[in-house]
Protein backbone atom coordinates (compact mmCIF):
# COMPACT_ATOMS: atom_id res chain seq x y z
CA UNK A 1 0.00 0.00 0.00
CA UNK A 2 0.96 3.71 -1.36
CA UNK A 3 0.88 5.86 1.11
CA UNK A 4 0.75 9.87 -0.28
CA UNK A 5 3.30 12.56 1.31
CA UNK A 6 2.67 15.92 1.18
CA UNK A 7 5.06 17.27 -2.16
CA UNK A 8 8.00 18.72 -0.70
CA UNK A 9 9.10 22.53 -0.59
CA UNK A 10 11.91 23.11 -3.17
CA UNK A 11 14.36 24.57 -1.01
CA UNK A 12 17.85 23.43 -3.26
CA UNK A 13 20.27 25.65 -4.28
CA UNK A 14 18.47 25.55 -7.74
CA UNK A 15 15.52 26.66 -6.46
CA UNK A 16 16.78 29.50 -5.06
CA UNK A 17 18.43 30.20 -8.39
CA UNK A 18 15.71 30.00 -9.91
CA UNK A 19 13.75 32.83 -8.11
CA UNK A 20 16.62 34.91 -8.50
CA UNK A 21 16.62 34.45 -12.01
CA UNK A 22 12.97 35.49 -12.33
CA UNK A 23 14.09 38.70 -10.45
CA UNK A 24 16.68 39.47 -12.63
CA UNK A 25 14.99 41.76 -15.18
CA UNK A 26 12.89 43.51 -12.26
CA UNK A 27 16.53 44.27 -10.49
CA UNK A 28 18.12 45.63 -13.09
CA UNK A 29 15.22 48.03 -14.45
CA UNK A 30 15.28 49.36 -11.09
CA UNK A 31 19.20 49.18 -10.69
CA UNK A 32 19.52 51.29 -14.51
CA UNK A 33 16.08 53.33 -13.91
CA UNK A 34 17.92 54.72 -10.27
CA UNK A 35 21.06 55.45 -12.30
CA UNK A 36 20.01 57.22 -15.12
CA UNK A 37 17.41 58.99 -13.32
CA UNK A 38 20.50 60.47 -10.59
CA UNK A 39 23.11 61.23 -13.24
CA UNK A 40 20.38 63.24 -15.11
CA UNK A 41 19.25 64.83 -11.78
CA UNK A 42 23.30 64.79 -10.53
CA UNK A 43 24.48 66.78 -13.92
CA UNK A 44 21.54 69.19 -14.59
CA UNK A 45 22.14 70.01 -10.78
CA UNK A 46 25.80 70.60 -10.94
CA UNK A 47 25.85 72.55 -13.58
CA UNK A 48 22.38 74.73 -13.22
CA UNK A 49 21.83 74.08 -17.31
CA UNK A 50 17.93 72.72 -17.18
CA UNK A 51 17.28 73.74 -20.39
CA UNK A 52 20.23 72.65 -22.00
CA UNK A 53 20.05 69.07 -20.25
CA UNK A 54 16.20 68.75 -21.46
CA UNK A 55 17.04 69.63 -24.99
CA UNK A 56 20.59 67.69 -25.22
CA UNK A 57 19.70 64.80 -22.60
CA UNK A 58 18.77 61.55 -24.72
CA UNK A 59 15.58 60.86 -23.32
CA UNK A 60 14.17 58.30 -25.27
CA UNK A 61 9.98 57.83 -23.82
CA UNK A 62 10.00 61.87 -23.59
CA UNK A 63 10.58 62.02 -27.28
CA UNK A 64 8.12 59.12 -27.85
CA UNK A 65 5.50 61.09 -25.89
CA UNK A 66 6.37 64.61 -27.31
CA UNK A 67 7.24 66.35 -24.22
CA UNK A 68 10.97 66.64 -25.28
CA UNK A 69 10.93 69.31 -27.68
CA UNK A 70 10.00 71.88 -24.70
CA UNK A 71 11.36 72.64 -21.59
CA UNK A 72 10.60 70.15 -18.87
CA UNK A 73 10.76 70.73 -14.99
CA UNK A 74 13.68 68.81 -13.22
CA UNK A 75 11.53 65.96 -11.53
CA UNK A 76 9.57 65.28 -15.08
CA UNK A 77 12.85 64.82 -16.34
CA UNK A 78 13.76 62.72 -13.68
CA UNK A 79 10.30 60.58 -13.96
CA UNK A 80 11.62 60.37 -17.62
CA UNK A 81 15.36 59.41 -17.16
CA UNK A 82 14.06 56.70 -14.75
CA UNK A 83 11.40 55.50 -17.08
CA UNK A 84 14.32 55.39 -20.21
CA UNK A 85 16.33 53.34 -17.25
CA UNK A 86 13.89 51.15 -16.53
CA UNK A 87 13.21 49.80 -20.29
CA UNK A 88 17.00 49.49 -20.82
CA UNK A 89 18.05 47.60 -17.19
CA UNK A 90 14.44 45.38 -17.92
CA UNK A 91 15.64 44.68 -21.69
CA UNK A 92 19.28 43.45 -20.31
CA UNK A 93 18.33 41.93 -17.79
CA UNK A 94 15.84 39.47 -19.77
CA UNK A 95 18.70 38.87 -21.58
CA UNK A 96 21.53 37.85 -18.99
CA UNK A 97 18.76 35.81 -17.48
CA UNK A 98 18.03 34.11 -20.70
CA UNK A 99 22.00 33.69 -20.61
CA UNK A 100 21.79 31.79 -17.28
CA UNK A 101 18.91 29.70 -17.91
CA UNK A 102 20.84 28.22 -21.07
CA UNK A 103 23.91 27.94 -19.18
CA UNK A 104 25.55 30.08 -21.38
CA UNK A 105 25.68 27.44 -24.06
CA UNK A 106 24.46 28.61 -27.90
CA UNK A 107 22.65 26.37 -30.19
CA UNK A 108 24.27 25.74 -33.56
Amino acid sequence: MKTLAAPEKDVSPSGTRSKFIRRIPLLTSLIFGSLWAFMYFFFGRMHAMWQMFDKEFPLVVAAIVGVHKGNMSPLTGVLFAFADGMIVGGVLGFLFSRLLVSGGETSP
